[in-house]
């Protein structure tokens, strides 16, 4: 029953992305910013850039699908795989509500919110690990549930079916992440409204 939902969610999104103004989008991270403090800090793998483990290599990709309901809101998916501060595969799954804020002829700049789902490899498994009750466990595998995350996004207009995209996004709960890549439109032009502007 649960993957019958699934499938129909997905069919119903993939429909509404070939029919309406909507884009994918793939971008890629290198590094985690952890600015607040942590008791599990001191496992954080070592790097050459910061000892500290304020900036951590957390080397990842990110998927996303926007559905746009009029010209300045739009719906997102995101899924996202990366390495965590530890080494260990790790992710999250975010639904966002997106505003443009600014929107010019060449850049627009997005704000989004919404929930995100953040998992890992258990870090039981990592000497001296420390539980602050942020993870719920189920198997060898952590998760945890945020109702409320954000994500600020500038993309800068190459042509008619392509955009440069950077992100700033909630990559763990604690921590953001910039990530950067290409959007890649299926189509820029509203469906909803027939005195909407097209991308000139």
């Amino acid at each position: 029953m649960i993957l019958k939902r699934i499938f129909l969610i997905a069919f119903v999104f993939a429909v509404n992305i070939a029919f309406s103004q909507s884009n994918v989008s793939f971008k890629l991270i290198g590094f985690g910013i952890n600015p607040l403090n942590d008791l599990n800090k001191p496992l954080y793998k070592a790097n050459f850039i910061d000892s500290n483990g304020i900036l951590t290599f957390e080397p990842g990709i990110q998927v996303a699908g926007e559905i746009f309901g009029s010209e300045t809101t739009s719906v997102k998916v995101i899924q996202c795989y990366m390495k965590d501060q530890v080494g260990y595969n790790s992710g999250f799954s975010q639904v966002l509500v997106n505003f443009k804020v600014v929107n010019e002829k060449k850049y627009y700049l997005q704000f989004g919110i919404g929930p995100i789902i953040h998992y890992r490899k258990t870090w039981a498994l990592v000497t001296d690990y420390q539980d602050e009750g942020i993870f719920d466990s189920y198997g060898i595998n952590q998760f945890n549930v945020t109702w409320l995350s954000a994500e600020a996004e500038f993309n800068w207009k190459r042509n008619k079916y392509t955009d440069f995209a950077i992100s700033l996004n909630h990559i763990h709960p604690r921590s953001l992440g910039i990530f950067f890549g290409m959007k890649f439109w299926i189509s820029r032009k509203s469906q909803h409204c027939n005195t909407c502007p097209s991308y000139k």
